[in-house]
């Protein structure tokens, strides 16, 4: 597990570790945990069971999960347009 706490145990570290899971459902309460579990910075959550979204399409939609509590959705737009939500977010959040 890349984002193992065993990894990175201290919140002193030079990296900003962000995970990108997909989940059907609960993903909200996933994404929480997975925060504080993992000792993570965020998670950019990727949910199932939307028309659009997801594999073999050209768009997406994520929720960022950040350790202090933000949430920020980037609603469906094109992957490229989701990868520099993200980054943005990354950029904002160092």
């Amino acid at each position: 597990d890349v984002c193992s706490s065993d990894l990175f145990p201290s919140h002193d570290r030079l990296l900003y570790c962000i995970l990108f899971p997909l989940e059907t459902n609960d993903g909200e309460q996933y994404a929480k945990e997975k925060i504080q579990k993992k000792n993570l910075d965020a998670v950019a959550l990727n949910e199932l069971g939307e028309f659009g979204i997801g594999f073999n399409t050209d768009t997406n939609k994520v929720c960022i999960f950040g350790k202090d509590g933000q949430e920020v959705a980037l609603e469906l737009d094109t992957k490229e347009k989701i990868a520099k939500g993200i980054v943005a977010y990354i950029i904002d959040n160092l």
